[in-house]
């Protein structure tokens, strides 16, 4: 096997090695030198278990990686332009994306006058320097802290010629390696910290809170969430919009986790007034609209909102008339649009309830976007579900109020757009359960009126229906009559007699089985 190993690696012609490299040397690290392929399933097979007997070919393979290993750095290409077979084994290496203990056991402990060049520098095992950190190489852990806290040592890896590339790399890696190792997340701050790179940081915190909302405030402890928190907050109050705005994408990040303190109205509203850049706008919203949700601020909160969002509103709707407005601009025109709605339904005074519903439903109807338009359409569906909130407070209140707001919802859904729609009976659907609390709080001839009344908008006359009959013992004579009834819209119609087919087939007592046979043969 070795002689095998050998004449592979005899080749001089670069496009040959690394051919060589991906299809012999990458895949016998791997464990699986037979497949000459790897698939998403391919696992290391050796070093996790000293009992495994490895390949012939992985074995020689590990002998020549660890040799060529302890010769680095050095060229990349000899004279005659062939790769050097230290590139090449570093390169099987990377590629082969080993286990962090399997790293920590290949990688060498090199003299510590020759460490800080072994390292920390692109040409030689900076690529590894964080895997192997992670997988415990003493060496490795000595020399990220090194970096991380030396100016000194720093500035002389930047100064070399691939210096910058070393820095950036120990950077992202770091980054991605939190999600597994939740341990480097305070080196990750001290390099977040050296290099101006906070956004290194939200994007971490981020992902963990992605990739599992409900034990991302386990992932880190106690003390490390709260240095994140004492980072947000230096960074909301440096002097660079830039760094401003990566700290309030940070406080978002850490409020879904739910470790940090929601901001303070004036606190909000005051950085958007005096924020100029749309980078920063944009980032404030977005603790704004969590802090919005959660109902942390007061009624008194509404106008201080409504005079920080409205010039962004008025300035994205002036450029959209003039066409001098794109893409993120007018992403955040409706995101402005979302967040007043979101504060008008959470926050709005009940006493003054139909102005706040009037004052919600403007935020779409004086929009002007074109429901031609799949993205246009999207703002309108994320600008009026927040009412379905405002339509609950009212129905824990005063249901009958509540019935006169789901009735002026239905004339501004007319106003934007006469026929049915998807985006339309999207938001119906959101808002079914509040439909359902409301219909409960009603009397029988409240629930008639309604079902009338909202005839002009059949995707919430449906919902109301739908409703009613899913609640009622028996099938309400005013509901079986719609069925034959010319005057209800054709959509009213199928969305009950799919109802109605439902309950039968589930051997609901009410399942209407003579209204359906009607329906069924007119």
């Amino acid at each position: 096997m070795s002689d095998f190993l050998s004449a592979c690696l005899s080749t001089r012609k670069p496009h040959q090695q690394v051919a060589v490299c991906n299809a012999v040397l990458t895949e016998a690290l791997i464990g699986q030198p037979e497949r000459f392929t790897r698939t998403p399933l391919a696992e290391p097979v050796w070093g996790a278990d000293e009992n495994v007997t490895v390949s012939p070919l992985t074995a020689q393979v590990v002998i020549r990686c660890k040799e060529a290993l302890g010769v680095l750095p050095c060229p990349h290409k000899d004279p005659d332009g062939a790769k050097t077979p230290s590139w090449l084994m570093r390169r099987a290496l990377q590629d082969a994306g080993l286990p962090d203990t399997v790293l920590r056991d290949l990688l060498p402990v090199v003299p510590e006058e020759a460490a800080e060049r072994y390292w920390l520098t692109s040409d030689a095992c900076c690529v590894f320097l964080v895997d192997a950190a992670a997988g415990g190489h003493p060496q490795a852990e000595h020399m990220l802290h090194t970096f991380l806290t030396d100016p000194d040592a720093r500035q002389r890896v930047t100064a070399l010629p691939s210096g910058k590339d070393s820095v950036t790399r120990i950077g992202g890696d770091l980054q991605h390696k939190v999600t597994r190792h939740p341990h480097l997340i305070d080196d990750l701050l001290l390099y977040a910290d050296s290099t101006n790179r906070p956004d290194l940081v939200q994007q971490a915190v981020t992902k963990v809170q992605k990739a599992d909302r409900s034990t991302a405030q386990a992932w880190f402890t106690s003390a490390q969430w709260s240095r994140l928190v004492d980072y947000r907050t230096r960074l909301v109050a440096h002097a660079l919009p830039h760094i401003r705005c990566q700290g309030y994408m940070l406080w978002s990040a850490l409020l879904d986790v739910g470790v940090d303190v929601h901001p303070q109205a004036t606190e909000i509203t005051d950085a958007l007034g005096a924020a100029a850049a749309q980078d920063l706008r944009e980032a404030l919203l977005g603790p704004a609209e969590d802090t919005v949700r959660t109902r942390r601020w007061g009624p008194e909160s509404v106008p201080l909102v409504h005079q920080a969002l409205q010039p962004i509103i008025d300035e994205g709707a002036r450029r959209r008339t003039t066409g001098t407005i794109k893409g993120k601009a007018v992403a955040q025109e409706a995101t402005a649009r979302r967040v007043m709605a979101q504060t008008y339904a959470n926050l709005g005074d009940l006493e003054d309830a139909y102005d706040v519903a009037e004052a919600l439903l403007s935020l779409a109807t004086d929009s002007e976007y074109d429901v031609a338009d799949e993205a246009r359409r999207g703002f309108l569906s994320r600008i009026t579900e927040p009412y379905g909130f405002l339509v609950g407070r009212m129905t824990d209140h005063n249901a009958s109020w509540a019935a006169e707001l789901l009735v002026m919802a239905a004339e501004a859904l007319q106003e934007i757009q006469r026929d049915g729609a998807k985006w339309k009976r999207e938001i119906a659907r959101t808002w079914t359960g509040t439909v359902l609390r409301l219909t409960e709080g009603l009397k029988e001839a409240e629930r008639q009126a309604l079902a009338r009344t909202l005839m002009t908008e059949p995707t919430l006359a449906t919902s109301v229906l739908v409703e009613t009959v899913d609640k009622a013992e028996t099938t309400p004579a005013r509901v079986r009559s719609l069925l034959d009834d010319p005057a209800v819209p054709g959509e009213v119609r199928t969305g009950l007699h799919g109802t109605l087919l439902l309950h039968s087939r589930q051997g609901y007592a009410h399942s209407g089985w003579p209204e359906l046979l009607r329906y069924r043969v007119r």
